[in-house]
């Protein structure tokens, strides 16, 4: 709201003093849009779908992403698997240099960035069963580390609350 000393703080859907995400999705998680609820099926098939600041890679290769700040450069390894060639995406559109063959290293000689947002970082072309990404390492465009994790939706879990110390449902542990 602006006002100095207020108290007033925006929901996790950006609405200052607002009730927080209130769309029950089809399995029962809330979002702040019918959008942002997970495919029916379970799969993940877009970054808008991840939580805030992780990767996740898709049966097909793609590694998507959801992030709150400028991404400057990245680094992960691919399990179980061997990259044969990684491109494109919103890196690749940025001009990013990607290369590697299981750690994926993804820059720009430019200084350029992509995000915020959510989308395809890269794609991948694997060979063998990937099983995850490990060893994510993601910077924003003056070299400060990002925390990032990898995204595994057996292991979703809803925790509610706010990560604002000063709401009246703060937990430092919320996704939601």
């Amino acid at each position: 709201d602006d006002v100095c000393g207020s108290g007033l703080v925006d929901d996790e859907c950006g609405v200052c003093d607002g009730g927080g995400a209130a769309y029950e999705c089809w399995d029962g998680s809330l979002t702040c849009l019918e959008s942002e609820c997970p495919d029916e099926s379970g799969d993940i098939t877009d970054g808008c779908q991840l939580p805030n600041n992780n990767l996740y890679l898709t049966s097909d290769g793609s590694v998507l992403y959801n992030t709150s700040d400028e991404i400057g450069g990245f680094q992960f390894t691919v399990e179980g698997g061997v990259v044969n060639s990684a491109n494109g995406g919103d890196a690749g559109s940025a001009g990013f240099t990607i290369s590697g063959t299981s750690t994926i290293l993804g820059f720009s000689f430019s200084g350029a960035s992509f995000g915020p947002g959510c989308g395809v970082m890269v794609n991948l072309n694997i060979e063998g069963s990937a099983t995850g990404l490990i060893d994510i390492v993601v910077s924003d465009p003056s070299g400060n580390q990002l925390s990032f994790e990898s995204y595994d939706a057996n292991d979703a879990e809803d925790i509610l609350g706010c990560t604002n110390s000063t709401a009246c449902n703060f937990n430092e542990d919320a996704t939601v």
